[in-house]
């Protein structure tokens, strides 16, 4: 037996190729989606690779009332579109990887490994960047959802008058994504003899609705209200409203950059109402939005009719925040999944190098390829729990590091999770007032965690509990926290740290498993545990789903024409 090996840098010939889907034309919430890679396709790379797809959002009902801007998740974008993903060699014959929570995985990757020039990049996947222009002027925190004058999900409004109704027929268009495969096989720049798996079949399975849309930043109540359309008058600008009165028209003061039309966050046929800086709700029904125009200066806004309980002095201050979904008794927007292409980068590696790779399969011998892969090992724990062994049942021969990621497992009803209703509270900053999280389900919480160590086949590794009571109190960081963290991300072979930004609104806690750089580490017959220590006398408010990534080299063997996996 031999193991094939090439043996001189040769010449090659590179295309690309787009490969559509195998099982359906459009795609929705919760469906599959196959794309195959025929054999005759005979060696790609796979880092050169990329999915190519149209995504278009549609609103529950085109009612007015009802109508509202809603767009992806702002920091992956089409990726947070992916429940499942997994490669199989052939027609779906061998499972050579598969990731569970695959978006989860992408938001951390995303989250630590960015910077200005990366999240640029990223907005051809769906993602969406802060801009200058809808900046907000109240010492909010910045925000990826105030972006609505060049989002890829629908038209920008950019007319000094806007009577015409914020539907989906009207302004919601299809966006183009773009976006990198992160998973074994398509991250590596090794060329891969698909000729020799039978092909590839790469299997999507699509997250529900209720996890992937996002409303501004700028128009909810649970998020930066003080980012939001500040009341400057009623009636006119600068005007109280006496008790009992019936206005028809509101003014906006020109901060949080709504100083005109295209820059106002609201839409026509959008239900609002009126809250003040201190979450009291004003004396003032919602109203529906049917005119937004520049007057004398500033935004004004025109409704059917508000009468007050009680005087209102928007010397207050007094914000707009949306009531369109929180009034609907079921709010369910849908996504539309079409045009789906796999786009290989082919090489061509020329006669003699086919010849030399099958005459060794022919004669016995066998193709091995190392690819840096990643297993979850899922876990729950329950907001009762004070200490909580988490086991990981780790079963890989070469595991370089291990990311915790412990997620709300609410299952909140769509409008709610879209609101930001009852969600972790990430932060109660006074810039923002609250900041709970509209990324339910790809966040890691920190949520009253005390400390937390690593018992490696029943070894305290390292040798003391690391505390994190700083970052679960949102007051400061955790200096071991950050530095056992980075040293896993680095070592994992995915996950470049570059920014530690999101240390506590996407809390994760990480390991390393190799003793040095591309060390790796025999999990195999051995206890792996993770044991969470919570505040005395604070419960956690959440119940968690553990996302447990084990980040390892997975070996794919070839030999007479069959496929194993050694993990």
């Amino acid at each position: 037996m031999s193991i094939w090996a090439s043996k001189d840098t040769i010449p090659i010939e590179q295309t690309e190729k787009a490969i559509s889907s195998t099982n359906g034309l459009s795609y929705n919430a919760g469906q599959v989606i196959d794309i195959f890679i025929p054999p005759t396709t005979r060696f790609i790379i796979g880092k050169d690779s990329y999915l190519e797809f149209d995504v278009e959002l549609a609103l529950p009902s085109d009612t007015a009332g009802e109508l509202i801007r809603l767009q992806l998740d702002g920091e992956t974008g089409g990726q947070c579109l992916i429940r499942t993903l997994s490669v199989f060699a052939g027609n779906k014959q061998v499972l050579l990887e598969q990731i569970n929570a695959y978006n989860t995985m992408v938001a951390i990757k995303y989250d630590y490994e960015t910077n200005d020039t990366l999240k640029g990049k990223r907005t051809v996947e769906g993602a969406t960047q802060p801009i200058a222009d809808l900046r907000g002027t109240l010492g909010t925190t910045e925000t990826s959802l105030n972006n609505f004058k060049s989002n890829p999900y629908y038209k920008k409004v950019d007319d000094a008058t806007t009577a015409t109704e914020f539907s989906s027929a009207t302004y919601y268009q299809k966006a183009r994504i773009t976006m990198p495969i992160h998973c074994g096989i398509f991250a590596s720049e090794k060329v891969f003899p698909n000729m020799h798996t039978n092909g590839l079949t790469l299997s999507l399975e699509l997250e529900n609705n209720t996890n992937v849309f996002r409303m501004l930043d700028s128009v909810s109540e649970n998020r930066r209200i003080t980012a939001n359309p500040l009341i400057n008058g009623f009636g006119a600008v600068g005007a109280t409203q006496a008790s009992g009165t019936t206005i028809t028209e509101l003014f906006v003061a020109p901060r949080n950059s709504n100083f005109s039309v295209e820059n106002f966050p609201f839409v026509v046929g959008q239900t609002f109402k009126v809250v003040s800086i201190a979450y009291a709700a004003a004396p003032i029904p919602a109203a529906i939005i049917t005119q937004i125009e520049m007057d004398s200066g500033y935004v004004k806004i025109t409704v059917a009719g508000l009468t007050s309980t009680s005087p209102v002095d928007p010397a207050a201050e007094y914000f707009l925040v949306d009531n369109t979904v929180e009034l609907s008794a079921t709010f369910n927007p849908t996504f539309t999944v079409s045009k789906v292409n796999l786009v290989v980068k082919e090489v061509n590696m020329g006669a003699m190098y086919l010849k030399d790779m099958d005459d060794c399969i022919k004669g016995g011998g066998l193709i091995e390829i190392d690819v840096n892969s990643v297993t979850n090992y899922q876990f729950s724990t329950l907001s009762s729990d004070r200490v909580a062994n988490v086991r990981i049942p780790v079963m890989n021969s070469r595991c370089r590091s291990v990311l915790a990621c412990g997620v709300d497992s609410t299952r909140y009803a769509t409008k709610d999770a879209i609101t930001a209703t009852g969600t972790y509270a990430i932060s109660t900053a006074t810039g923002d007032k609250t900041l709970n999280s509209c990324r339910t389900g790809l966040e890691g919480l920190c949520d009253e965690l005390s400390e937390y160590s690593w018992f490696l086949n029943g070894r305290l590794t390292p040798s003391r509990p690391i505390n994190v009571s700083k970052i679960s109190n949102k007051l400061s960081i955790s200096a071991q926290h950050i530095v056992e963290l980075e040293k896993a991300l680095a070592s994992s072979g995915f996950i470049q740290p570059l920014s530690f930004e999101a240390y506590n609104r996407n809390f994760i806690i990480g390991r390393t498993l190799g003793i040095q750089e591309n060390m790796v580490y025999d999990s195999r017959n051995k206890d792996f545990n993770l044991q969470l220590n919570y505040n005395e006398t604070a419960s956690p408010s959440k119940n968690k789903l553990w996302n447990c990534y084990v980040f390892h080299i997975r070996r794919i063997v070839i030999k007479n024409e069959s496929v194993s996996v050694v993990s």
